[in-house]
């Protein structure tokens, strides 16, 4: 009994194993310009496989020696793929990298900055065979900003805002200066460079305050790079 029972064990850890083996990781990765949507290629991103010396789940440290490399480089549409499957050992940990060194310049952006994806961790979770990264390339321009109380109903209207950057950071919010107080325009002011401001999306969140109630308005602005932008908002 003894040996039926060792041999049904092992059968069922090398079944167990042999499905590990067949599961297949793949990492998708999008290199993108958040203003038009249009990929960008020469964004590597690599994947190196650390063998530690102690048990992962003991230490917490993924130094060690690399045993393989995946990586991937976007191409010309802004897309890449890597496939690989996972040593499940705990001593072995998937650390995450990336190179812009070969990156493609996109039309009409002459400075650049890269945005590491949201999400991003220092190495893979092996309980997770898919990822999707999205690289977003923004580059500079002006803003002149005009803000107006169209409904106005007294000198003591009061408007305030946040601001959101969609293309950087999820729930990123820059608070804007302090409260406004008047009618007619209270913001009319330009960048002096067209290079001031990142590019992408934008949500400006006002809040409006009118005989002692607060009302909420939401506006969008897709700012293009190298030109002078305009950021028009009523309430």
């Amino acid at each position: 009994m003894k040996l039926i029972f060792s041999l049904l064990l092992l059968i069922v850890f090398t079944s167990s194993c042999r499905k590990e083996l067949k599961e297949e990781t793949v990492v998708t990765i999008r290199c993108v310009t958040p203003h038009n949507g249009e990929g960008v290629a020469g964004c590597k991103f690599i994947i190196y496989e650390v063998k530690s010396k102690k048990d992962f789940s003991v230490t917490g440290n993924i130094d060690g020696d690399v045993t393989n490399t995946y990586s991937g480089i976007t191409d010309q549409n802004g897309n890449a793929t890597i496939r690989f499957h996972y040593m499940r050992k705990n001593k072995y940990q998937y650390k995450l990298a990336y190179d812009y060194s070969g990156i493609q310049q996109p039309n009409g952006m002459n400075d650049i900055e890269i945005v590491t994806p949201l999400g991003w961790a220092s190495h893979l979770d092996k309980n997770q065979f898919q990822y999707s990264f999205t690289f977003n390339v923004v580059g500079f321009c002006g803003i002149h900003k005009k803000v107006t109380n169209v409904n106005c109903v007294s000198s003591s209207d009061q408007m305030k805002y946040d601001v959101y950057c969609l293309s950087q950071f999820e729930g990123e919010s820059n608070p804007g200066p302090s409260i406004y107080y008047g009618c007619g325009v209270v913001i009319d002011e330009t960048t002096p460079t067209v290079d001031f401001m990142k590019t992408g999306i934008y949500v400006y969140k006002t809040f409006v305050t009118r005989s002692g109630e607060t009302h909420i308005q939401y506006d969008t602005f897709n700012l293009q790079p190298g030109v002078m932008n305009e950021i028009f908002i009523e309430y």
